[in-house]
């Protein structure tokens, strides 16, 4: 919750993901490509060094995009 052009605001985000019925079930594929995103973004400095929390070090945007090419989308609603 929030304020957005003085009113307050909700926002949410949300993504399903399926298994491929084959190799990968939805949970391997929400943990471990999560983990991959954040690693890549890690080795390609987006990251900073050291300890910090997600929400500090983790650019939404880019973490968004890595599961995005990874299949998994997320959708985002504002209230």
């Amino acid at each position: 919750m929030g304020i957005r052009t003085i009113k307050p605001t909700t926002s949410g985000n949300r993504f399903a993901t399926r298994s491929d019925f084959v190799e990968i079930t939805a949970m391997m594929r929400t943990t471990g490509y999560s983990l991959a995103a954040t690693a890549y973004l890690q080795s390609a400095g987006v990251i900073p060094r050291g300890v910090h929390t997600p929400s500090e070090c983790i650019p939404a945007e880019a973490y968004i995009q890595q599961l995005a090419e990874r299949g998994i989308v997320i959708e985002r609603s504002e209230t």
